[in-house]
């Protein structure tokens, strides 16, 4: 812990003990009578819990215990597949640089889509959650289900609930889980022998001259010279085959009647791939990442009407590392240097290098480290008053919350010498010297600071008239919060409502509403009305499929709203002109430079959020009370989105393009779960839960610049579409060269990438570059989730996969040569005249490669893949044990995380191509329950 501060310190001692005072008196007697109430199921909805068989808006949830069998740093990394309609995009497997992409029924528009994340009712982050506090994560997806956010629902809103005490006898849970991470996969480059006799096919391929003679080549195969023919694998010098990765968590929770709680410590551990050095040198660190959190949460009965409800969030996250404050650098030298470069250590035992690369290892021991510490708090008081006495289910309840997120980091960096080796005729080796060493120099900044506040005001109502339920709710909202770099607070405020009918639990209608606004635009723009409207039947309790044995549970439903999305970018403020400094006039016979202003961006003041119609109908079913049937389809028009007039407004007038609400998008798709759960009395119980989500979308219209030919237009085609060269085979010969269109990007040979051309103009150039393939982002998404359970033994497996998916293998990981860099062994494969029916690569060149490395479908996979995300072996020790020794519960597990992968693309990760690797996780874990 010596990255904490001391203050962070005490605060962790102080809520500790406020929890250990807290249990100690609020512990329940022996002869006391706890009474638990039975309620209904709920679902969470927007500010609200709804009864499940009274929500019509398209929502779905997972519960936190389901998310834990996914061993991640990152909370957002435990939910792929989790919750039907909700997409997670890979954003990086290293611990604290691990932030995934998070889309809601795919991507609606092409300006800023972010997902607006709820926690406990606030906006606030999310990622430094574990499972272990989290009640359950719920999406909300239509319009109905996100109208009360009014111009942020767009996007879609996740709502996530922490734990809360229930009523009951002090419980306390600990649980340990520790284990190994691996990569799943590494770049498979070819060695010092392979690269040089490559190499100098490459050179006779561009007509010059070898560089390697026969005796370097025997010297790198037999491994005689290991200094002056080193033979260096970077990842296998720099990383581990396993790193330690731990979880320890305990709870605590219960209550009486009038006092309700729920505490929780956890630490996680994360020790990172990079190979310990902490041993070697003073000036260097192990990488790891540890993260503490607390969460404490309060519910009070003051007087029989007068409610409080306290919670407060802690996470603190230290993150160390060698050489670099994440590994992004490290990662990309160890893909570039060529194995025959330098060795690691020289003859006496300096650090080998040369003037183009520093030495990855000696930049681990040596270079000095960083440290990054993060905190992220969420406190929030909310307090409720029944009032019966004006009208019997009305109340009034009112809630302030504070959540913030401050980041900072510490560099502590040096240099060191490496030397460049040579061997003179005489036998001697001379040393050629780059970089001085240095002491540790210290540098400290403030890297993020975010702020939140809220004020919540509501009137609630929700009661019976017999068969009749009228449940509704009126809401008051204000957001506050600062970003880094903004001297102006973002800032959110109006009302939202609800009106929910029930009769005789069959029929329901539900209206909703939103009136809210953001500074973000010029008055008059500011505020809009966001309206919505659903209905619901349960058909399965009319009277003529009452007791249907066949048919246990049906409900029709389907909703109809509009909602905004007012994120603008990077730019605020576009309805006012502003002026920006890079402008100036040149005088005199000498030029002499004058600064000056000139316009920015042309101001419009009509701006205002865009906007999102959408139609969703949906169905629930059960049958024979143990298959569960859902479906819903779903369409999306987006409108007002923000976009540049490119088509409308003529270049030449050297002005930056004002922004205006002309794009238009479509969203469609559908999502759809079956399951099965077998009799829970029988000693063999099994289940299978299947899901699967598909949404795709088409730009309508955007305003873009005059093309040649139809096929280039964005408008008509999916977001994201991306462009290349359809490649075609490998030129074979001269004649082939000659007979075919000319291709401009570079002098090609036999062994060359062909291309087609698509315009027909016999040549192929930057006209050529078609609409092929689909985007990163799956446009299909499938889960399953299964497991057994025989008396006290459990197997529980969650697979999940995608489809319609593309991407495009770029980069020195697949690409040989280029910029002097390494040859993957996938370039073995590479064209000769000896192998032209089979090669499945191109010819070597040892310079840049202007034509083979176009953007093209040479370059492109199938991103489609099926994972095994989270496999658990469990037993629950038997009741006698657990008794024998005062426990009210006990189990013992082996977890694995990530396992493996079936996909197209086999020499890399179809989620993460390049740099810090998709890793597995094996872990054993114990859960134990006083």
């Amino acid at each position: 812990m010596k990255h904490i501060t001391y203050k962070s310190k005490l605060l962790a001692v102080f809520f500790a003990a406020i929890c250990i005072c807290t249990l100690s008196n609020a512990q329940t007697g022996e002869n006391d009578t706890i009474v638990v109430k039975n309620q209904e199921p709920t679902r969470h909805i927007a500010y609200q819990a709804q009864p499940a068989w009274m929500v019509t808006s398209a929502v779905s949830s997972v519960n936190g215990e389901e998310l834990r069998k996914s061993f991640a740093s990152n909370f957002a990394n435990t939910l792929y597949g989790q919750l039907p309609g909700l997409t997670v995009l890979q954003g990086g497997q290293e611990a604290g640089v691990d932030s995934p992409s998070l889309f809601s029924r795919g991507v609606g528009t092409f300006g800023r889509r972010d997902l607006l994340i709820i926690v406990d009712g606030f906006e606030s982050m999310f990622e430094q959650l574990v499972p272990e506090e989290v009640e359950s994560v719920t999406l909300l997806k239509d319009a109905a289900a996100t109208a009360m956010y009014g111009r942020r629902g767009a996007n879609g809103v996740l709502l996530i609930t922490t734990k809360r005490g229930k009523e009951g006898p002090l419980k306390v849970n600990f649980s340990i889980q520790q284990g190994f991470e691996g990569a799943s996969r590494l770049p498979d480059f070819v060695g010092s022998y392979d690269y040089a006799r490559l190499y100098n096919e490459a050179l006779t391929n561009d007509g010059l001259p070898t560089q390697y003679t026969d005796e370097d080549l025997n010297a790198y195969q037999n491994g005689s010279d290991p200094f002056f023919h080193p033979d260096v694998d970077w990842y296998d010098q720099i990383l581990r085959d396993y790193a330690p990765i731990g979880k320890y968590s305990l709870s605590f929770s219960g209550g009486q009647s009038k006092v309700r709680y729920f505490v929780l410590l956890n630490i996680l551990n994360r020790g990172g791939l990079y190979k310990e050095t902490e041993h070697l040198s003073e000036t260097t660190t192990n990488s790891k990442y540890t993260q503490y959190n607390i969460r404490t949460k309060v519910d009070i009965d003051v007087t029989k009407r007068f409610s409080a409800a306290f919670n407060m969030g802690l996470a603190i996250v230290d993150k160390s590392n060698p050489a670099g404050w994440d590994a992004g650098g490290m990662f990309w030298l160890m893909s570039m240097i060529p194995p025959n470069t330098f060795p690691v250590y020289n003859p006496n035992k300096t650090y080998g290098g040369n003037a183009l690369y520093t030495n990855p290892w000696g930049n681990m021991v040596e270079g000095g480290f960083y440290d990054r510490n993060t905190k992220s708090t969420q406190t929030s008081l909310k307090f409720t008053e029944q009032l019966d006495m004006i009208a019997k289910g009305l109340s009034a309840s009112a809630a302030v919350s504070f959540n913030s997120i401050s980041r900072g980091s510490s560099a502590k960096t040096r240099s060191y010498k490496r030397f460049s080796i040579s061997r003179e005729e005489s036998g001697d080796t001379t040393y050629v010297g780059f970089g001085e060493p240095t002491s540790l120099a210290a540098t400290e900044w403030q890297e993020d600071l975010w702020r939140n506040t809220t004020f919540q005001a509501s009137l609630d109502y929700d009661r019976d008239f017999g068969d009749d339920r009228l449940s509704a709710t009126l809401l008051y909202n204000l957001d506050t919060y600062t970003l880094p770099g903004n001297t102006l607070n973002f800032k959110h405020v109006g009302l939202g409502g609800r009106l929910t009918y029930a009769n005789r639990e069959k029929y329901i209608g539900e209206v909703s509403f939103a009136y809210n606004g953001a500074n973000g635009f010029a008055r008059g723009k500011r505020f809009d009305f966001f309206p919505a409207v659903s209905v619901g039947w349960i058909a399965s309790n009319e009277e003529f499929l009452k007791g249907n044995k066949l048919l246990s549970f049906l409900k029709l439903r389907a909703s109809y709203g509009l909602v905004g999305n007012d994120l603008l970018g990077a730019e605020r403020f576009m309805y006012d002109q502003f002026y920006q400094g890079d402008a100036g006039y040149a005088y005199g016979t000498t030029n002499v430079g004058v600064g000056g202003y000139a316009e920015a961006m042309i101001a419009n003041p009509d701006l205002t959020c865009e906007k999102k119609k959408e139609i969703n109908v949906g169905i629930e079913a059960v049958l024979l009370e143990r298959l569960e049937i859902g479906l819903d389809l779903f369409n999306q028009d987006r409108y007002d989105i923000l976009a540049a007039p490119y088509k409308t407004v003529p270049q030449f007038l050297g002005v930056i393009y004002p922004m205006q609400n002309v794009g238009k998008v479509n969203n469609k798709g559908f999502e759809a779960k079956i399951g099965y759960h077998s009799d829970p009395a029988r000693n063999l119980q099994y289940f299978a839960e299947a899901n699967v989500w598909f949404a795709k979308n088409k730009i309508e219209y955007t305003p873009e610049t005059a093309h040649r030919y139809e096929y280039q237009y964005a408008t008509g085609r999916r977001i994201w579409q991306p462009w290349y060269l359809e490649a075609i085979g490998f030129f074979k010969d001269p004649a082939d060269i000659q007979n075919s269109p000319r291709q401009t990007f570079a002098q090609v040979q036999p062994g060359d990438i062909k291309y087609k051309d698509q315009n027909g103009d016999n040549v192929i150039d930057q006209n050529d570059y078609y609409p092929i393939g689909h985007s990163g982002l799956p446009e299909l998404t499938y889960g399953l989730h299964t497991g057994l359970k025989y008396k006290s033994l459990y197997l529980d497996l969650f697979l999940q996969g995608v489809a319609r998916r593309s991407v495009y293998l770029s980069g020195p990981d697949f690409q040989a040569l280029q910029s002097k860099a390494k040859i993957p062994s996938l370039a073995l494969g590479r064209w000769t005249a000896e192998t032209a029916e089979s090669a499945t690569y191109p010819r070597l060149s040892a310079q840049d490669n202007l034509n083979n490395f176009q953007g093209s479908t040479f370059w492109l996979r199938d991103g489609s893949f099926v994972k095994l995300r989270s496999a658990e072996l469990g037993i629950d020790l038997p009741k006698a044990i657990v008794e024998k020794v005062r426990l009210s519960a006990a189990k013992v597990f082996i977890n694995g995380t990530n396992l493996f992968s079936l996909d197209h693309v086999d020499i890399a990760d179809p989620e993460t191509l390049s740099g810090y690797p998709a890793v597995r996780t094996v872990s054993l874990g114990a859960k134990i329950q006083f």
